[in-house]
């Protein structure tokens, strides 16, 4: 290996993740691939961020996120606010339960090896990063129905059921649906209304493979917001037929737009799912840095789905 090819590496790795015999095999054969790598093993809440917000004597070519996508998420966190130039690029091997930043850029869920390669193979991307007052993302973020599903699945579920286990958790907790009245502003509409769910996305899915936005790309400069309203169960065939079309005119629960800002309102505090990390609140903030941040994909990797 010429010296010119050889990269920094840190990998940080969620406490839960450490014992994955796969994770093991991967990061020993990455030692051998005559890269500098140093381990991090996250242990309280917070780690991953400081990990790798941390500066060594010269920058990270690349920081690696091991775990889901609340794990990724922290560690974007760490890379946003480090202040460190030239900025390392993100890596992901995913670990998680939906994993839906990673599913959707091809990023190999069942081979960590693999994954962990793309940190010095994989090609550089510049895409866009999404805020949620002053929380960055890079896929979605989830109010309403979907993050009290997600806040109410246990973690045994998402372990052995994986995506299955929000399926499951959202019937059982369809009845007791509460719609929250909100207003959503635009730089060129205005929305008001009783909100179901909302997702502010830069990604495509969630909730282990939804679409919520289908129109999304990763490097466009906008933010797909979806808002699902007026509605209870009776309304549940027709909400399924409109997510097929979500631009179509006669939708009658559904609201679709793109933006590169917009604002949130709502006469309540609720909880609001950033790439898995909670925040709560009754204003939000939502807003596109476009292009920000480098990261390591697939060569094959879409950065849209059209």
């Amino acid at each position: 290996m010429r010296a010119s090819d050889v990269k920094s590496i840190r990998v940080i790795i969620n406490g839960k993740n450490a014992d994955d015999p796969g994770l093991r095999e991967a990061l020993a054969w990455a030692a051998q691939q005559g890269h500098r790598i140093e381990l991090r093993v996250t242990q309280d809440e917070g780690d991953a961020a400081r990990f790798a917000s941390e500066q060594s004597q010269a920058p990270w070519d690349v920081i690696v996120a091991v775990g889901g996508d609340g794990t990724i998420n922290q560690v974007l966190n760490g890379i946003m606010t480090a202040g460190v130039s030239p900025e390392p690029a993100l890596a992901i091997v995913p670990l998680g339960t939906a994993n839906d930043f990673a599913r959707s850029c091809n990023i190999p869920l069942d081979h960590p090896a693999l994954a962990l390669r793309l940190a010095w193979e994989g090609v550089t991307r510049l895409i866009d990063v999404g805020c949620a007052n002053g929380r960055y993302f890079l896929n979605v973020a989830t109010g309403g129905f979907g993050a009290e599903v997600a806040a109410s699945t246990p973690a045994l579920a998402k372990k052995v059921l994986g995506g299955v286990a929000y399926a499951v958790t959202g019937l059982l907790n369809a009845l007791s649906i509460t719609p929250y009245p909100a207003r959503l502003v635009t730089p060129d509409q205005r929305w008001e209304g009783n909100l179901i769910v909302i997702t502010v996305s830069n990604g495509r899915q969630a909730g282990g493979g939804i679409p919520v936005a289908p129109k999304a790309a990763l490097d466009d400069g906008l933010l797909d917001v979806m808002v699902i309203h007026d509605a209870g169960l009776l309304q549940s065939g027709r909400i399924l037929s409109e997510l097929k079309d979500v631009e179509a005119e006669d939708n009658q629960y559904l609201f679709y737009r793109q933006a590169p800002s917009l604002t949130l309102e709502l006469e309540q505090s609720i909880r609001l799912d950033v790439d898995g990390e909670p925040i709560y609140g009754s204003v939000f903030g939502f807003s596109i840095l476009p292009r920000r941040l480098r990261v390591m994909l697939p060569p094959e990797t879409p950065l849209s789905w059209q």
